[in-house]
């Protein structure tokens, strides 16, 4: 029997969550000389890329004349030991002059996209990237991915004549460090895998000791997309990816670079993109990675793969809207203006890409006099173009403007804008939600002291924080209904994003007081309106 230490995984040093670049560097200000000197860039994996240059004396001068200009910087380039550092437009971020012995410049430059190159680059067969700010857990293995280049921690094998005991203590060994989340990515297997020091920096980032970390790295495989440019590299990988990791974790993740490799895991290219700078928030997290996956793997995996697989460009344009809206209603320490004005922006993305938010008037009129109606309002709006016009060129634009607006609105007069209670109401018509009425139905029995039903108060919350700035709060009793409307609308638009997404599995609703994970179409019309906050 072998020591179990030999079913160890051991850790493949592909990664680097920092470095830097040292070398001859040279570059120009827009339309100036060529300026040359000895440049440093130091880099990390939160995309924190800082770029020093030491003017050589032949070019200071130049650079001297240059420190103060408002230009961008362009065509700078890095020689290094290992490869070349590349960017196309950089700014001077500040600019050190001494004088001493002798004249000395050093800049210190800015870029919001820059790219290194290693001596010898291969073809690449995959990509990865840091995760800046991801807190989640992670314990899956995929077989697929057992002994994956790009595996931090690859997964021994363990024969199979071992005696059964022995075999069952090898296993425990050769899986302790399989913190995956497998999902799929074009057809192919790709992985999230937790960095080695992940306990220790999520756990920071939780107390506030930290604003941004990278805590785990993201891998797929790169098919054929092409991979010369960043340019290139931004049009085809899944930064959606992302705003699932958002949604089920309930903060803002992020991206520090991102890296080409080949199967050997060597560096091909390495893209740095903008920093990260959002600080880490903890938000309502919709899943539990632990609780809400089952036998049939992953739920933040299913997630993923749900959005990643959604074709309508209009459609991802729209989900990327509501997690983003979503994920700031559901952060912890902010304003309840500001948490309820998120949740408001986020519905109405929703009714106004449903097409709920007015409607048509003349619904249900009869056909001839719905034809008749239209005519005059053409004709209406004709006749007030025409004195617009008349007004326009006896150079009255102030009263032209007036009439043209009216006349627009003539255009439309059969179209009504639906109040925002109303327009909810549709939408939760629109997936079969009940809570509407199951909340109405607790107001008739507990009726509220303004009388007002479930989508009355939504458009007076509405109105307050949109119209206001502020929500009219006199008493706790009010602080506290706020509070209960904001944490059900939460939950509503998780549903309904996740019914939009084609999510199948539990998640973790926003109005339970504990973890209590359910399938997304757990409010039925039999759901006591105390389970969704109202008690």
């Amino acid at each position: 029997m072998p020591p179990l230490s030999d079913f160890s995984p051991t850790l493949n040093t592909w990664f680097n969550a920092s470095g830097e670049y040292a070398g001859p560097a040279e570059f120009r200000v827009q339309d100036g000389p060529l300026i040359r000197g000895q440049g440093l860039i130091t880099w990390d994996a939160t995309g924190g890329c800082r770029i020093a240059v030491d003017v050589a004396p032949a070019s200071v001068s130049d650079a001297a004349r240059n420190a103060m200009s408002d230009q961008p910087i362009v065509q700078f380039r890095l020689t290094a030991s290992d490869g070349v550092f590349e960017a196309a437009r950089l700014i001077i971020a500040n600019t050190h002059m001494r004088m001493g012995e002798s004249f000395t410049v050093q800049f210190e430059l800015t870029t919001l996209a820059g790219e290194f190159t290693p001596t010898g680059a291969a073809g690449g067969k995959y990509w990865a990237a840091p995760l800046v700010n991801f807190v989640s857990q992670a314990k899956f293995r995929s077989h697929e991915t057992d002994n994956h280049p790009l595996r931090l921690f690859s997964t021994p094998v363990v024969p199979a004549d071992l005696p059964e005991q022995q075999r069952f203590h090898a296993l425990l060994v050769a899986n302790s460090k399989n913190d995956l989340i497998p999902f799929r990515y074009e057809g192919a297997p790709a992985f999230i895998e937790l960095l080695p020091d992940y306990k220790e920096q999520a756990e920071l980032l939780e107390i506030g000791a930290i604003q941004k970390r990278a805590t785990a790295v993201v891998v797929g495989s790169l098919g054929s997309h092409p991979c010369s440019a960043t340019e290139e590299v931004k049009s085809w990988f899944p930064f959606d990816l992302l705003f699932a990791l958002n949604l089920s974790s309930g903060a803002r993740v992020n991206i520090g670079f991102i890296e080409i490799r080949d199967d050997s895991a060597q560096l091909v290219k390495r893209f740095h993109i903008s920093p990260a700078e959002e600080r880490y928030e903890r938000g309502f997290r919709v899943i539990n990675e632990v609780i809400d996956s089952g036998s049939s793997g992953s739920a933040t995996a299913r997630l993923i793969n749900a959005i990643l697989g959604i074709a309508d460009p209009d459609k991802r344009r729209l989900i990327r809207v509501v997690i983003g809206h979503l994920v700031r209603a559901g952060l912890l320490r902010q304003s309840l203006e500001n948490s309820f004005d998120h949740l408001v922006r986020g519905l109405e993305a929703l009714t106004k890409f449903h097409g709920l938010s007015s409607q048509n008037l003349l619904h249900g009129v009869p056909t001839v006099e719905q034809a008749a109606v239209r005519s005059h309002l053409e004709a209406a709006q004709t006749a007030i173009q025409a004195a617009a016009q008349s007004l326009r060129v006896a150079g009255d634009s102030g009263s032209a403007d007036r009439l043209a607006r009216i006349a627009d609105r003539a255009a439309s007069a059969d179209q009504k804008e639906t109040g925002f209670g109303f327009a909810v109401s549709s939408l939760l018509q629109k997936y079969s939600l009940p809570d509407e009425e199951i909340v109405n139905a607790y107001y008739q029995s507990h009726p509220r002291p303004d009388s007002m039903s479930w989508g009355q108060v939504l458009s007076a919350y509405r109105g307050d924080v949109i119209h206001i700035g502020y929500l009219q709060l006199t008493h706790s009793a009010a602080l506290r209904d706020v509070y209960r409307y904001i944490r059900h609308l939460h939950d509503l638009m998780v549903r309904i994003l996740l019914i939009e997404i084609g999510y199948t599995g539990s998640y973790e609703p926003t109005v339970s007081k504990w973890t209590n994970p359910k399938p997304v179409n757990w409010v039925t019309a039999s759901t006591p309106a105390a389970e969704l906050g109202y008690e």
